[in-house]
């Protein structure tokens, strides 16, 4: 099996978007080769990480995008911070 066969097999595994037969046999392959074991949970732990990034990038835009409109409502107003010239 090619390595990007094998990538897109894993990820339809993880998803769950394997069809029965397909999904046994699969696992069989992950019970006898423990390289493709090893690269399924792999997949699953990048795919995980990867998730909470875009998650993670999202929720900063938003508090972006709130900060901004109550700024420009004058709800809130940001002072420059005090500098001390030594």
């Amino acid at each position: 099996m090619e390595d990007y066969q094998l990538l897109d097999a894993a990820e339809r595994y993880i998803r769950g978007e394997m069809q029965p037969e397909e999904k046994v046999q699969f696992e069989e392959l992950r019970k006898t080769n423990p390289e493709i074991d090893h690269l399924v949970v792999e997949h699953t732990i990048f795919l995980s990480q990867f998730e909470k990034f875009g998650e993670r990038k999202n929720f900063k835009s938003l508090l972006n995008d709130v900060h901004n409109n109550l700024s420009e409502s004058g709800s809130i107003k940001e002072e420059m911070p005090k500098a001390k010239l030594i």
